[in-house]
């Protein structure tokens, strides 16, 4: 199961064909291959590269989920859906799994704070694409309240600050955060 190609981890390609063409190497040799065409570079270098496999796109499965206003988790349950369709597994045990299926279990660490405000934590990841899947985070739970954005130096990053930074200050003001508390010598 090829699962998403999403923003994470992408600090060290130089775009998302590179991501895919590293990610689909890992099929060599596969006979049944789940992907989401989603991501339409992904569609096209299976077909190229793994004409001998069972290719199973799990979009076309995106119509059987439940619903949820998870999209990680109904990405996931596509992918999980098209994988046991591939094992045979019958319709009524898979709906009866996928109701059970839990969210993706994120670094994000989610608690109440002080006078009625939610603190989120991303304290375990250093991608600065990690930062918008917080922020997307902390504008599902806020409920309208205003964000305030603790960020401390983003230290283990392959980019140089010279281009980080200005990618985090782009994040940062497309997201909706009220106040910015930087901590950091960059």
């Amino acid at each position: 199961i090829l699962t998403n190609m999403g923003g994470e981890h992408s600090e060290s390609f130089s775009s998302i064909e590179e991501k895919a063409a590293e990610k689909i190497e890992l099929f060599a040799g596969a006979k049944k291959i789940v992907y989401s065409s989603e991501y339409v570079v992904v569609g096209k270098l299976m077909k190229e590269n793994y004409p001998q496999a069972r290719l199973v796109d799990a979009v076309g499965f995106a119509d059987k989920v439940p619903v949820s206003d998870d999209k990680q988790w109904r990405e996931n349950a596509r992918l999980a859906l098209a994988f046991f369709y591939t094992l045979y597994i019958p319709h009524q045990t898979i709906v009866k799994r996928l109701k059970e299926m839990d969210k993706v279990v994120m670094k994000l660490d989610i608690r109440e704070g002080l006078a009625d405000s939610i603190v989120i934590s991303d304290k375990g990841n250093t991608d600065v694409n990690s930062l918008s899947i917080a922020l997307d985070q902390a504008r599902a739970v806020a409920g309208g309240k205003p964000i305030v954005l603790v960020l401390s130096d983003i230290c283990f990053s392959s980019i140089a600050d010279s281009e980080l930074y200005p990618r985090v200050a782009a994040i940062v003001a497309s997201s909706g955060v009220a106040t910015l508390i930087a901590v950091g010598n960059r």
